[in-house]
């Protein structure tokens, strides 16, 4: 099971500052089960991340966002992933219509 690391989403940023180019860093098995990804896209100023659940669905990938990176970090991801998504599609149901959980904040 490939699984993200904070050493590895650090160097992805720099790699793509470099390159210009998108990448996506995947943390999970696959179809069945869903994948926690982090979509890293360069922009003129810096590099944005944002964390996506992803599911296969029909045989089209399906994703939603649950947050960005680093105002999110990896542990929160990964739990909100778990808490929110998995057993979802583990049972076959769609992540469009998964809720987050987490009471509301100020922030939101």
């Amino acid at each position: 099971m490939p699984i993200i690391s904070d050493g590895e989403i650090r160097a992805a940023i720099r790699r793509i500052e470099q390159s210009g180019k998108q990448e996506t860093l995947v943390d999970g098995d696959g179809h069945g089960t869903g994948r926690l990804i982090l979509i890293l896209r360069p922009m003129p100023t810096r590099v944005t991340a944002d964390w996506m659940a992803q599911q296969w669905r029909d045989k089209k990938r399906v994703k939603k966002k649950i947050g960005s990176y680093p105002s999110m970090s990896l542990a929160t991801a990964r739990e909100i992933f778990d808490r929110d998504f998995a057993r979802l599609i583990q049972k076959g149901r769609s992540i469009k219509i998964a809720t987050d959980a987490r009471a509301g904040t100020v922030q939101d």
